[in-house]
């Protein structure tokens, strides 16, 4: 080859490179600009679950608030208590969701104040001597027109929701169709690139063969390469299918038919009680009491769902600061209790600083169950450090402990090493622990003995990757 064929060559091939270079990043963009959209959409879909939550949790509490003004039935005020707890806690995870959502936050911030205006009026009946049949309060109206008012601003967050949604897809459609166009644009020219190339290798045919069979290797490599790629893409397609199937089994399938028990065993249960044995009202709230049990399962495994989909906000977390809002967090458990407290220095680490905050509640919250059988409690709280490349953070208490010959049993879904007679638990807590520390490349486990105490450990790396 000449001199000036090499440097045409040269040239031609160094163009072919910067314009597939270019188009490998427009791809890439294209890539990052998806799964960013994916990770939206999943907060998109936690905040409607959110404000569906807390609009069913706020107009279960003020139904049942006005079923015990009618009925001074103690369940009824009961339930109420327990659906307005739930809806304050809906309402912190709300305000947590949009925490960095600039769109939507002046939004969420409007609903607080009615929310807890439904919150007051529900406990205003609470509060109430039982019309039983009697003249209405005037409170009666007050409690309506605020749960209404409530649940008019959560629709309000709802619609500005699924319109920043609508916007974000617009957006990203037209940057794609964008991306696409300049894509196809380099693409052509790199075809034409090519086409010259041809034309300047044509003087050299065994050059030309040199090349063409590098070139058939390469695209042989890349078909491969692609296949496998196409594989994974299916196999990940069918995973994220069965997942959101089974979340859909699990917040529309399995919900609606404990309700209906629920309900028609109240009804059967009114229709009956003025002929009710005392065996037949054992039985009621057993089966009432199974078929509670049975939703706030079915709510936890949910839960439980959601933490493995959730992407992981990574920001520095003083675990000291976590430690304290989740002893403040369980100050209504240790009402009348004897605790001595002892929680040592904790690091700050690089962690998803709510599902941290998740973890140390479980684990704290355990402590505080497992112990009330000590007339003193001892909770020790502490971290060692001394490993090159992780924290080692542990919870130790003075409880009931348990067998080492079921420690693999602990960490499992649904799996509990005491009746729920002796304890109550649905078995989810610890699966979420030892879930949200895989996910942050850490360890857990457990060591304990009968009657001697517990102590529970977990790990997080040093240095995230």
């Amino acid at each position: 080859m000449t001199l000036q064929f090499e440097r045409k060559l040269k040239l031609t091939l160094w163009a072919m490179t910067l314009l597939f270079g270019v188009a490998a990043w427009l791809a890439f963009q294209n890539s990052r600009r998806f799964v960013n959209s994916s990770s939206v959409g999943a907060r998109n879909d936690d905040l409607h679950l959110g404000i569906e939550k807390l609009d069913r949790h706020l107009l279960e509490a003020e139904s049942a608030a006005r079923g015990w003004l009618l009925t001074a039935d103690p369940a009824l005020a009961q339930r109420a208590r327990a659906a307005k707890a739930a809806a304050l806690l809906d309402k912190d995870a709300l305000l947590l969701l949009v925490e960095k959502n600039d769109a939507v936050r002046t939004q969420a911030t409007a609903m607080v104040s009615p929310v807890l205006l439904a919150m007051a009026g529900i406990d205003d009946l609470l509060a109430s001597v039982p019309t039983q049949g009697q003249a209405i309060p005037k409170k009666w109206d007050e409690a309506v027109t605020a749960t209404a008012e409530a649940r008019k601003s959560l629709l309000a967050l709802d619609g500005e929701v699924r319109q920043l949604a609508i916007e974000r897809e617009e957006a990203s459609r037209s940057n794609n169709k964008l991306s696409t166009q300049l894509l196809y644009g380099l693409i052509g020219s790199a075809f034409v690139a090519l086409c010259g190339s041809l034309v300047l290798i044509e003087s050299n045919l065994a050059h030309w063969r040199e090349a063409d069979a590098k070139l058939k290797q390469l695209n042989s490599r890349l078909e491969a390469a692609n296949d496998a790629l196409l594989r994974q893409t299916l196999e990940l397609k069918y995973v994220n299918e069965e997942l959101e199937a089974f979340s859909y089994s699990v917040s529309h399938d399995l919900r609606a038919p404990i309700r209906h028990i629920g309900g028609f065993l109240k009804l059967l249960r009114n229709s009956l009680e003025p002929r009710l044995p005392a065996m037949a009202e054992d039985f009621f709230t057993t089966i009432t009491d199974a078929t509670r049990e049975m939703g706030t399962m079915v709510d936890e495994l949910l839960a439980f769902s959601r933490v493995g989909r959730a992407e992981l906000v990574l920001v520095q977390v003083p675990l000291s600061e976590i430690m304290e809002e989740a002893r403040k967090a369980l100050t209504p458990e240790t009402v009348s209790r004897n605790i001595q407290w002892q929680v040592g220095s904790l690091p700050q680490v690089e962690a998803d600083r709510s599902m941290i905050r998740l973890v140390f509640l479980n684990l704290v919250s355990n402590a505080i169950k497992y112990t009330r059988v000590r007339e003193t409690a001892v909770i020790e709280v502490g971290c060692d450090s001394s490993a090159p490349h992780e924290h080692v953070i542990y919870v130790r208490d003075n409880g009931v402990g348990f067998d080492m010959t079921y420690v693999a049993k602990l960490f499992g879904v649904f799996q509990r090493l005491h009746t729920q007679e002796e304890f109550e638990g649905t078995g989810i807590g610890l699966a979420n622990v030892r879930r949200i520390i895989h996910r942050h490349d850490g360890r857990v486990w457990a060591e304990g003995q009968i009657d001697r105490g517990a102590v529970f450990y977990f790990s997080l790396p040093k240095h995230v990757k």
